[in-house]
């Protein structure tokens, strides 16, 4: 990812579906099954714009996963670590956006909408 450190960013940062590490074999099979891992080996965030907004980070872009590209706005934070820095981020989604079924166990089914969280180092 390339961030010009005023708003403009550029990239593509991927997460291998198959790397799904819950800590539980069972759940995760049906994890990688869900997010259809085989058709679909890995999920992209394409950045478009990273910018400071109050105390806040933003990243907006598009988000590819399951066979679909859809626009996603990440709020966070970053902070500076160890010569590069660390954000900090979440932004909400919902199963069916993607086409994607949802977790059920047993007689319990998750809600549709989910928040997803997520950590990355960046360098400079």
């Amino acid at each position: 990812m390339l961030w010009d450190g005023r708003d403009k960013a550029s990239g593509k940062v991927c997460l291998k579906q198959a790397a799904w590490d819950s800590g539980n074999a069972e759940r995760d099979e049906k994890a990688r099954k869900i997010l259809k891992a085989e058709a679909y080996p890995e999920a992209c965030l394409y950045p478009q714009r990273a910018y400071r907004e109050g105390p806040g980070f933003v990243v907006e872009g598009e988000l590819e996963m399951a066979g679909k590209r859809l626009p996603v706005r990440v709020l966070g934070e970053l902070r500076e670590e160890g010569g590069g820095y660390r954000f900090s981020g979440s932004f909400t989604t919902r199963f069916s956006q993607w086409g994607l079924e949802r977790p059920r166990f047993l007689f319990l089914e998750v809600r549709d909408e989910v928040e997803v969280y997520l950590e990355a180092r960046l360098l400079r």
